[in-house]
């Protein structure tokens, strides 16, 4: 038996920090994981995953060509932020073990979003913010792969690339990327040790 909760929030973010960085800049981000999502994982849930970051990547970028690196050098200003995304994820996946002590949690990392469809018609220079962004927020997902958190690489898997698993955005996976998206997850969930046959499932995410 399965029981899924889909706590996943179109357009919200992963990070508090970022979600106030965003509105700052008139972007309208109405929620992130941390307060919106974590409070509502069962505290029953046997699986937790996690997929968060391109939102916050394209906030960030948006809100840096807005000016509000300021005059601070901008790789400095990402780095900063970076930060910033890393101690949200900590306190999120510190959540979710408090509130689920049994739950087996599966975080993906994000791809490059300058290699992502959506992102062919950009200039140079925004490209490489979303790169810097992308993967930055890629190394802080990885570092939570400690303590029972497995993460599934998405940023290095040239097949997450494929221009026919997106829909016509270029950003939101179709039927057919969600699908590959799942393969790349099942073997994970299907080799972790499932000490029941009963599973509670929480998703938390930034899409639909």
């Amino acid at each position: 038996d399965v029981t899924v909760t889909n706590l996943g929030i179109p357009e919200s973010v992963l990070s508090p920090t970022i979600q106030t960085l965003a509105k700052a800049n008139g972007r309208d981000v109405i929620a992130n994981f941390v307060e919106r999502e974590l409070p509502f994982v069962p505290n029953n849930t046997t699986l937790v995953t996690v997929f968060g970051g391109p939102n916050d990547a394209l906030a960030l970028v948006d809100a840096i060509e807005k000016g509000a690196a300021g005059s601070t050098n901008v790789r400095s200003y990402i780095d900063t932020q970076v930060a910033a995304f890393g101690a949200d994820y900590d306190k999120l996946i510190k959540g979710v073990q408090e509130r689920s002590p049994g739950a087996f949690i599966v975080l993906l990392n994000m791809p490059n979003l300058a290699g992502l469809p959506f992102a062919a018609g950009y200039g140079q220079s925004r490209r490489q913010l979303l790169q810097a962004a992308s993967v930055g927020f890629s190394r802080e997902a990885n570092r939570r792969a400690a303590g029972g958190v497995v993460v599934v690489d998405l940023m290095c898997d040239q097949t997450v690339y494929d221009r026919s698993r997106f829909s016509n955005d270029g950003f939101h996976p179709n039927d057919t990327g969600y699908a590959a998206l799942t393969d790349k997850l099942v073997p994970v969930v299907n080799g972790s040790d499932r000490k029941s046959t009963r599973l509670n499932s929480s998703h938390v995410s930034e899409s639909r």
